[in-house]
């Protein structure tokens, strides 16, 4: 059975980790070996407040809990990823360790702006802001660009685009060609590169 998008850590919504001609998967759905390869689905636990949002799960072949947290501050997101052997922590432990160990992601997300492990819905959002723009399908384009993984759905992308507009996403006033060089930058940066490919296609395609 396919995890949802809800029931992921929010940086694997939109994964951050695919490397082209690498069998990791759909980013959506799987996570990276960074986080865990291995949990127990019956242990997640999602939470969002706001200005937290937390995830928690145990992965049973290590005996430690896996944590994401995500704190909104004026100018970005605290975020942190991290690791805690025997008891579940409570979510004030995880709340202190994310405001005193995470790392600032400026906020809100611009076109281009480097990756840092917490972009990927801000980059998905606005790829689907270009797709409705231009009259696109998402989901279509991104069946181009990886053929043999599992499709995404409506559903994700409504997922996607609210993780992205609760962190704070910057969407262009209109799809120009500086907006556009800004989304294939932003699609390598979370190693989206055959999605970029396509998108750059499609475009070429078009202008024929």
């Amino acid at each position: 059975m396919r995890a949802r998008p809800g029931d992921q850590p929010a940086s694997l919504l939109t994964a951050a980790l695919r490397r082209d001609g690498l069998p990791v998967g759909n980013p959506a759905r799987n996570p990276p070996e960074l986080i865990m390869v291995f949990y127990n689905p019956t242990t997640v636990a999602t939470t969002r407040t706001r200005n937290v949002r937390y995830w928690i799960a145990h992965d049973d072949n290590r005996k430690e809990w896996v944590a994401e947290v995500i704190v909104r501050r004026a100018t970005g997101i605290l975020y942190l990823i991290h690791r805690y052997p025997g008891d579940r922590p409570t979510r004030s432990v995880l709340y202190r360790h994310a405001r005193r160990y995470g790392h600032l992601s400026p906020r809100p997300y611009q076109l281009a702006q480097a990756c840092d492990g917490s972009i990927g819905s801000c980059v998905l959002a606005l790829f689907w802001s270009f797709c409705e723009a231009n009259q696109l399908d998402p989901i279509t384009l991104l069946q181009r660009a990886y053929p043999d993984e599992p499709a995404y759905t409506d559903q994700d992308f409504v997922e996607i685009r609210s993780h992205a507009d609760w962190e704070h996403t910057a969407y262009p006033a209109r799809w120009d060609q500086a907006a556009i060089a800004g989304l294939l930058e932003s699609l390598h940066e979370i190693n989206y590169h055959s999605l970029a490919s396509v998108v750059q296609e499609t475009l070429d395609e078009e202008a024929v």
